[in-house]
Formats: C-alpha cells, structure tokens, sequence
C-alpha cells in the first residue's frame, strides 16, 4: 500500500538519482577530459582543426553508450570512456576514408566523363555467363532458375519468393555455383 510518504521518497529518490546523473555526465565537458579527448584524437591523426568536431562527437557517442547503461562517476572515469571512444571512432574513420581513397578521385572537370557504372536492376554483382555456369554447375534443385532469374535480373528476394526460398538460400546457392564455375574454370586453365 502506498501511502504519500512512501510517494514522497519514491520522488526524492528518482530526482536524486537524475541529479546525480546528469551531475556525472556534466563531467564530460570538463576541461581534463576535453584534453585527454584532444590528446587521443592527435594521436590517431586528426588534424588540428577537426579537433573540435571530434570532440564533440566523442562526447555525443559517450552519453550515448552511458544512457542505458552505467555512468563514470569521476573525472579519470569519463576520461578513460572518452578516450576510447575517440580512439575507436578515429580509427573507423581512418578506414573509412583509405576504403575511399581506392575508388573516389576527387572533384574532375566535367563529370560526365566520370559517371558511375551502371549495373542492371536488381544485380548485386557483375553479370553471368548463363551457359557457361548452367553447363557446369547445376546440381542443386533450384540452380537453374537461380541462374535464369538472376540473368533475367530479378533480386535474391524475387527468386527466392518464386521458388519458396530465403533470399539468404538464394545468395548462398550463388555463391556455391560461382565457386564451382571458377574452381572448375581454373582447373581446365
């Protein structure tokens, strides 16, 4: 049975522990912590005027990864949290853009000359040589309409739908034939 003291400490206790919380986050902003943040992004190699773009991008992802789970509570604690953050997203970033540098040349003069390849609707890769792997690879139930719809362009949705399959079989099925056509390709070489 509640009664309005019990109330009355379920409040104070629910403002407390918001108080506490957002006391603790409001160490993220806390001149230490933007140093060591500062600190471990020069480290990975971010330039100085990205620097406080990082940091305030550390600090959005921190109270992110703390909303529904335990919040540092001191300074060092913030401090290690953020510092791995930033680590870990510079890092990513740093991928990301090596992953880019093999396929983005910039900006060019006319754009046109420049334009993507097209592919055919619904294909996920390059097209096939039908004959050739409905010759050589066909011992599955489905291998054949497999090959047929994905010649025809349909998706791995599509077919599988058609034939009463996953589209996960479907794109496994591909898969297990292309290793059969290229294994039984090279072997001939």
């Amino acid at each position: 049975m509640k009664t309005p003291m019990t109330e009355t400490l379920a409040t104070k206790a629910t403002t407390l522990a918001v108080k506490a919380t957002t006391h603790s986050a409001v160490l993220l902003a806390h001149p230490d912590v933007v140093r060591a943040i500062e600190g471990s992004l020069r480290r990975q190699g971010v330039h100085r005027e990205d620097l406080s773009d990082g940091v305030a991008e550390t600090q959005l992802r921190a109270l992110e990864a703390t909303a529904d789970g335990p919040c540092p509570t001191d300074v060092d604690g913030w401090k290690a949290l953020a510092c791995t953050i930033a680590k870990r997203m510079a890092i990513k970033e740093r991928l990301r853009r090596k992953a880019r540098s093999l396929y983005h040349a910039g900006l060019c003069e006319d754009p046109d000359e420049h334009a993507p390849i097209e592919r055919s609707p619904g294909r996920d890769c390059e097209p096939l040589d039908v004959r050739r792997e409905l010759a050589t690879a066909t011992t599955g139930l489905h291998d054949e309409a497999i090959l047929l719809g994905v010649a025809e362009g349909a998706s791995a949705r599509d077919i599988g739908s058609q034939l009463g399959l996953t589209e996960a079989h479907v794109r496994r099925r591909l898969l297990d034939i292309r290793k059969k056509v290229r294994n039984r390709h090279a072997a001939s070489d």
